[in-house]
C-alpha cells in the first residue's frame, strides 16, 4: 500500500510540474493576435463610406493577379503597394489606393506622402463605380473620383506588422466633371500579399 501512496503522489507532482512549466512558457511581451480584419474606410464629402471586400482583380483582365487587391510588388525598392476594396461583395462601388515608391522592407515607419515628399514616391486614390463604366474619366465622368499625392492627397503609411499594413489617409479627390470630394479620417488595414 505505501508504494502505491508513493506512485500516486509521484504523479500528481509530476503533473504538477508539467502543468506549470507549461503555463509559464509564454512570455509577457509575447504580441497578442492581430485584428484581421481588412478594410479602407473614411469620410467621403458628407458620408462615411467603408469597404472591405477584396476585389476580384480577374474581373480586370486574365493577366492581373488574382492578387492584384492587396498585393507589393517590390521591384528593387521602388516598390508597389495595390489595395482595392469593394462596398459589397458583388462590386458596385470600390475604393483603389497605390503606393508608388516604397520598399516595404526597408522604410522606416512612418512614412507620409504628399506634395512636400514627392521626392519619396506618390499615391493615388481612386473612388470608382463599377456600373458607370461607360463613362469611367471621360469628361461627363460625375461618379468616379481620383486624387493624387503630388497635388492634394496626404497619406501616411503607419505600420506594417506581418505583411499587415495600416495607415491614413486625408485631402481632396475629383471627378473629370469637375465636382470634389473632401476625404476625411481615412484609415486602412490591409494585408498584402507578395
Amino acid at each position: 500500500m505505501y508504494k502505491i501512496k508513493v506512485s500516486l503522489l509521484t504523479k500528481f507532482f509530476l503533473s504538477l510540474f508539467i502543468l506549470t512549466v507549461i503555463s509559464c512558457s509564454k512570455k509577457e511581451d509575447d504580441p497578442e493576435p492581430l485584428n484581421k480584419e481588412e478594410f479602407i474606410q473614411g469620410n467621403f464629402g458628407d458620408e462615411f463610406l467603408r469597404y472591405k471586400y477584396p476585389y476580384d482583380s480577374t474581373t480586370l483582365s486574365p493577366e492581373v493577379p488574382k492578387n492584384f487587391s492587396n498585393s507589393y510588388e517590390a521591384n528593387s525598392g521602388n516598390g508597389v503597394i495595390n489595395m482595392i476594396r469593394t462596398e459589397t461583395i458583388d462590386v458596385t462601388k470600390g475604393i483603389q489606393i497605390t503606393i508608388v515608391g516604397i520598399d516595404l522592407d526597408k522604410a522606416v515607419l512612418p512614412v507620409k506622402f504628399n506634395l512636400d515628399n514627392s521626392s519619396r514616391g506618390f499615391v493615388e486614390i481612386q473612388l470608382r463605380d463599377y456600373f458607370a463604366a461607360d463613362t469611367i474619366y471621360g469628361k461627363n465622368d460625375s461618379v468616379n473620383f481620383i486624387g493624387r499625392s503630388n497635388q492634394a492627397i496626404t497619406l501616411i503609411l503607419q505600420s506594417k506588422e506581418k505583411d499587415y499594413v495600416t495607415g491614413t489617409f486625408y485631402g481632396k479627390i475629383s471627378s473629370q466633371s469637375g465636382l470634389t470630394k473632401e476625404i476625411s479620417n481615412g484609415e486602412f488595414r490591409i494585408q498584402l500579399k507578395r
